[in-house]
């Protein structure tokens, strides 16, 4: 949660009290979390504040480290287009409270369109799963489905979600994390977004 805020807002200064009362976490927590920072020279301090740096490299460290074992994925086959498809999930997650977000290539394509992509990928909240399906009418697949959906095991990878011409996506954080682990053309999406998001 700690970093994730200090990525939301990538060229804000930080001081250890206010991230703590932004996140709620304690104090000795965030000033570990600035240490464990600055022993790998991902932070610069400054009189007024730290500030993140080398993000790019923190950013493919964090993709090493994060696993998606505690969530659940499914594939589905739909046969609406990849844009006609897309466009339902987003009128379906404004009427139910931003319980869908396109992620990975879908929400990469809002951020940086660099690369063309065959699937619609989406986190979807575990209350409203069965729902979700039901409506879009999915069907499940063993394999060659074109909509993926993963359910997340805690609010982390929703959180910081942004909306954009009417699609709700997952943050730019959340976006490289995911597209750095597709073993496709996602570290060319991921370069992308962190060059227009971290690095201006």
């Amino acid at each position: 949660v700690i970093m994730r805020t200090m990525l939301d807002r990538p060229a804000a200064y930080w001081g250890v009290r206010v991230l703590s009362e932004i996140t709620g976490k304690a104090i000795g927590t965030v000033s570990n979390v600035k240490s464990f920072l600055k022993d790998r020279a991902w932070i610069e301090e400054y009189p007024h504040g730290f500030q993140l740096r080398n993000i790019k490299e923190l950013l493919y460290t964090w993709a090493k480290d994060y696993h998606q074992k505690d969530s659940l994925r499914f594939e589905y086959y739909s046969l609406d287009s990849i844009a006609e498809l897309e466009r339902r999930i987003a009128e379906w997650s404004k009427t139910h409270d931003n319980s869908a977000l396109l992620g990975s290539f879908s929400a990469a394509a809002r951020y940086a369109p660099t690369v063309r992509y065959k699937k619609v990928d989406v986190y979807v909240e575990q209350q409203a799963y069965n729902e979700f399906i039901r409506d879009l009418e999915l069907k499940p697949v063993e394999s060659g489905g074109n909509v993926v959906i993963t359910i997340p095991h805690d609010e982390t990878p929703c959180m910081f979600f942004r909306e954009v011409n009417g699609d709700y996506i997952t943050s730019p954080v959340q976006t490289v994390i995911d597209l750095l682990g597709n073993a496709g053309r996602g570290e060319e999406a991921a370069d992308a977004i962190i060059l227009k998001e971290f690095e201006q």
